[in-house]
């Protein structure tokens, strides 16, 4: 089997080397909104620093913590989600192997999880989501080798990483309580729960204590309360999403009876669909289910022997989509886009005073104080009647800190005083910040 593998680290080296190439693993701006968050709270860790509270964070800790160990900062993130992309192509191999008897199916299966359009650039990103994958996946995988009272405890330890990573992660719990039901392993259901819910409560319970009660609001309250996003353009980019998913699930569902797997895919093409449609989801929600999609193919290719005609076709049709839109994020990182970055960067490096920006890799870059509780200045808070942030004490932020920088984009037209008050006090320019692959955000810069 190590002679195989070396095949895995083969696509791996080749992923790492088009990063590389194209400046993306060391981009020094954040790819996403939610990486330099997490960039930011990593970085504020320290001896006097408690993240939930004393900093606003609103993911689980491992990755915070895991990030923090490493340096903080987007580079530190970047390496994880990589390495996190290594251990999740050889989950998927080891996995797909053991369910086909085919070692040929699962380092195709490798292959097409390295290159899904979703995959590609996500993994990329220093974001939990990426962690969460590969802890789900394994936890997945001692199942599928075996129902053993060890396999069972690693499975359920694993997935429990998972989920103070990111609560994504309860999908995969959800399946594997399913599917022991279903086989009527109550004996392995029971164990599973216990080495899962007791350290998973005990956790909770000592991060609740300790933060004051903020750990549950952050991480769990705050995301049952944002709204639902039915917007037209979040509608189309949903069905645009699930068309290459359709022949998929109609073989998950098909096979579904006591099959982890297909359980699985079901479970995350539901409850995916369900957290895309909440106001700010990006597209790394649908992250698992690419990993899911493509342990469904395998198994397929090996147990269909008859719908091969089928399936071919559609594995062709993902790969062109997944290398089209490959291609895209590869240009997107050669384009000259990034020097409007560069732009407002020169501005934040040169300002005599502390910067309040959107994108905290400004103020990261220019080794400049970031408070710690303006991660989320966008004010989710403020839209549920909370009073962490609000016009005034945004005013009293720049007034009592020596703000004479401040970039803003569109989240801050949530707080029209404050913006009026930066009209009133301080010059103001439009600039472009560049966000890749392709995206061009408009942004106001103030300077006094």
């Amino acid at each position: 089997m190590k002679h195989k593998i070396i095949f895995i680290f083969l696509f791996f080296v080749f992923y790492l080397g088009m990063q590389i190439a194209s400046g993306s693993l060391t981009y020094k701006f954040e790819k996403d909104y939610s990486e330099g968050i997490y960039a930011a709270c990593s970085s504020l860790i320290d001896s006097d620093t408690l993240i939930y509270k004393d900093v606003f964070c609103i993911q689980p800790p491992l990755f915070y913590y895991i990030q923090n160990y490493l340096g903080g900062g987007l580079l530190s993130g970047r390496i994880i989600s990589m390495m996190s992309l290594l251990g999740s192509l050889i989950v998927v191999y080891l996995i797909t192997k053991r369910v086909t008897k085919s070692y040929k199916i699962g380092l195709l299966s490798s292959l097409f999880l390295l290159i899904m359009p979703f995959s590609f650039f996500w993994f990329s990103v220093g974001i939990g989501n990426t962690l969460m994958i590969f802890f789900s996946l394994l936890s997945i995988g001692f199942i599928v080798h075996g129902s053993s009272r060890r396999y069972v405890i690693i499975s359920a330890i694993t997935l429990f990483l998972a989920t103070m990573t990111n609560y994504t992660a309860v999908i995969a719990l959800l399946a594997i309580l399913i599917y022991f039901m279903i086989k009527r392993e109550y004996k392995s259901l029971g164990i599973f729960s216990l080495f899962y819910f007791v350290p998973l409560g005990l956790t909770f319970f000592l991060l609740n204590l300790i933060t004051g009660g903020e750990f549950y609001f952050l991480t769990l309250s705050f995301h049952s309360l944002k709204p639902w996003d039915l917007s037209q353009a979040k509608i189309i980019n949903y069905f645009l999403f699930m068309i290459p998913e359709i022949p998929i699930l109609a073989i998950a569902i098909y096979s579904i009876k006591k099959n982890l797997i297909s359980i699985y895919f079901v479970l995350i093409l539901v409850l995916g669909s369900i957290i895309f449609f909440r106001a700010g989801s990006s597209t790394h929600y649908f992250l698992p289910l690419e990993a899911s999609m493509i342990l469904v193919f395998g198994m397929a290719v090996k147990e269909f022997e008859k719908c091969k005609k089928v399936i071919l076709p559609v594995l062709l049709i993902q790969l062109f989509l997944a290398l089209s839109i490959s291609m895209v994020y590869f240009n997107g990182f050669l384009s000259n886009d990034k020097s409007y970055n560069e732009m407002i960067q020169e501005k934040v490096l040169n300002s005599q005073g502390n910067v309040i920006s959107e994108y905290v890799s400004f103020s990261l870059n220019a080794k400049k104080p970031i408070f710690k509780n303006s991660l989320d200045p966008f004010g989710h808070r403020v839209l549920f009647e909370h009073e962490l942030w609000n016009d005034t004490i945004l005013i009293k932020e720049a007034e009592e800190n020596n703000v004479t920088l401040i970039i803003i984009g569109q989240r801050f037209s949530l707080f029209p005083n404050f913006v009026r008050y930066l009209e009133e006090n301080y010059d103001s320019e439009n600039m472009t910040y560049f966000l890749p692959p392709r995206h061009r955000l408009e942004q106001r810069i103030f300077t006094r």
